[in-house]
């Protein structure tokens, strides 16, 4: 599922009226990074009793120690206003700050967001993910941003169909990374690849290459016979098979047939049938991304027996 564009314990949560909605860093420091000072006896006994109250648990040292990076005191300072209400040593907390290491902005120990980030580094990473998963996905690099982001100022740029579609085949590719680790169907990954390994096969695609000279993979997905080469790469290969065109129609067959219903062993010949009229050819790998699309959308009646006799 996409990210949610509501709150959660992990967000950025309103604090007080002296903070704008985003939090900025200023406002954090200013607001709710104080001082801890023991105030009353159960504080002074809490103290006493409590290791966290005198090691910093960024560097691990006791707090008074100095800070050799930036050669400042590690006073304790206490998250105040917020859910969040560790402790932490000044000093590591200002180190951490000026590098804007990944997660700066949250705390180490519950990861509640203290401040929006505003960095460009941030914004370049999620480039980097958006980028990677649109040209793996085959969509477009925004459509793929809001997915993963929610970014208000994208909503209007993305066309809801190619919003719903990318969404539909995310959730598609999950279900397919789900049911390769299901027992039935991975005992069917290793029967193919001992087959192959007594035939004496070599695999003829690799889906984790680049093809030469780059561009579209002319090779039949389908060819595919890899399937002792990890788990990584047999994914791969059922995810690249149903970006093709003949898995698109392999899966155009499995649901017309999964609509007839009956027996699973029998529609799933029935999808067979079809694509040997259509295709002229069967394989072991035509046969697993069926068995996959089968625990992907389980029958309505749940007959997970039948599937087992696949």
């Amino acid at each position: 599922m996409p990210p949610s564009a509501s709150a959660s314990p992990t967000t950025n949560p309103r604090c007080c009226d002296s903070c704008s909605q985003p939090r900025s860093k200023e406002q954090f420091c200013k607001n709710h990074l104080l001082p801890w000072i023991p105030l009353s006896t159960e504080e002074e006994q809490e103290a006493n009793h409590d290791p966290s109250h005198h090691i910093c648990p960024i560097c691990q040292l006791p707090y008074g120690s100095t800070n050799e990076t930036n050669n400042t005191i590690d006073t304790p300072h206490r998250i105040t206003g917020l859910p969040c209400t560790h402790l932490f040593g000044i000093a590591c907390i200002q180190q951490i700050f000026s590098k804007e290491y990944p997660g700066f902005n949250r705390c180490p120990l519950c990861r509640l967001e203290w401040f929006q980030d505003t960095s460009d580094r941030l914004d370049m990473e999620r480039e980097r993910i958006s980028r990677a998963l649109a040209a793996e996905m085959h969509t477009d690099y925004l459509t793929a941003r809001y997915t993963l982001f929610r970014e208000p100022h994208l909503e209007a740029l993305v066309p809801p169909m190619a919003y719903a579609h990318f969404v539909e085949m995310l959730e598609l590719y999950r279900g397919v990374f789900d049911a390769l680790h299901v027992p039935v169907v991975q005992g069917f990954v290793d029967a193919l690849a001992k087959i192959n390994e007594d035939e004496d096969e070599a695999g003829t695609f690799d889906p984790r290459e680049d093809c030469p000279g780059g561009g579209f993979p002319f090779v039949d997905p389908f060819s595919f016979v890899g399937f002792g080469w990890g788990d990584e790469v047999v994914y791969a290969a059922v995810v690249n098979a149903l970006q093709h065109f003949r898995g698109r129609r392999l899966v155009e067959m499995y649901l017309e047939e999964r609509v007839r219903g009956g027996d699973v062993v029998r529609m799933l010949d029935r999808v067979v049938e079809a694509w040997e009229e259509v295709f002229g050819e069967e394989s072991g790998f035509v046969s697993l991304v069926l068995l996959v699309l089968t625990w992907v959308w389980k029958p309505v009646d749940g007959d997970e027996d039948g599937i087992g006799e696949v």
